[in-house]
């Protein structure tokens, strides 16, 4: 899930029609423009005329400078997308109310559901993807941080992508094989298209452990904006 950017002072116009994507016309005076969100991010922005509105989540290009209504969250056309039409319309970026966090009069944060004194992590726990069955070519899901896959088959891995990352962003991915009572199963990290593996002091992949149910755990680096996936050995069974 892509967490919105949301920047100060953000705010420009319009004159774009319709209820397709919306042409950027500028920042106002005291303002900044869109470009502040980053090139590919999304937003919360509001959308008026003076008169009617909409509040939604896009996405900003810095080609064209546009800013897409992917999701409208309010309106006033019933929570659709409001048609608008000739003239000039105001856009800037806000905290949407149905997605802001308040604390009641005792201090307690209290909103959809989620009520606590006080927000303490004291560690985090993550889900793990797990094919049972590993054979063929497969793909480590874009949103999964930790994949684990039991080896009954020569199998190749595609790692994920780096689109849904912020600018600015990183993230790790674990990839663990396991070979299966045989033993003796292939494995391969393949890059998705348009990237490239880059291996820790080592030109080619760190060789997956062969013997009957031993483990071999990869680590891959992304980072949004770069087309190399940066993957080391980090742990081989003996």
């Amino acid at each position: 899930m892509v967490v919105p950017v949301v920047k100060d002072r953000v705010k420009e116009t319009t004159a774009t029609t319709g209820t397709g994507t919306l042409t950027l016309a500028g920042a106002e005076t005291g303002f900044q423009s869109f470009a502040a969100i980053g090139n590919g991010n999304k937003t919360y922005y509001v959308i008026t005329d003076d008169i009617d509105f909409e509040v939604g989540i896009g996405t900003y290009t810095s080609s064209g400078t546009t800013l897409s209504r992917d999701s409208v969250l309010e309106s006033s056309n019933g929570g659709n997308a409001v048609n608008w039409g000739a003239g000039v319309k105001t856009v800037f970026c806000s905290q949407p109310a149905e997605r802001a966090l308040y604390k009641d009069e005792s201090g307690a944060f209290d909103g959809d559901g989620l009520v606590t004194k006080d927000l303490q992590f004291h560690g985090t726990e993550e889900n793990l993807f797990t094919v049972s069955s590993a054979s063929g070519s497969l793909t480590v899901p874009d949103i999964q941080l930790n994949a684990r896959y039991l080896l009954t088959g020569a199998t190749t891995v595609t790692l994920p992508t780096t689109d849904d990352l912020i600018t600015g962003s990183i993230r790790a991915v674990t990839v663990i094989a396991v070979q299966d009572g045989s033993g003796g199963r292939t494995f391969a990290l393949a890059a998705p298209s348009g990237y490239s593996i880059v291996y820790n002091n080592s030109s080619t992949q760190p060789a997956v452990n062969s013997s009957a149910n031993k483990t071999t755990i990869y680590t891959a680096l992304l980072i949004k904006g770069d087309t190399d996936i940066y993957v080391s050995l980090s742990f081989y069974e003996a």
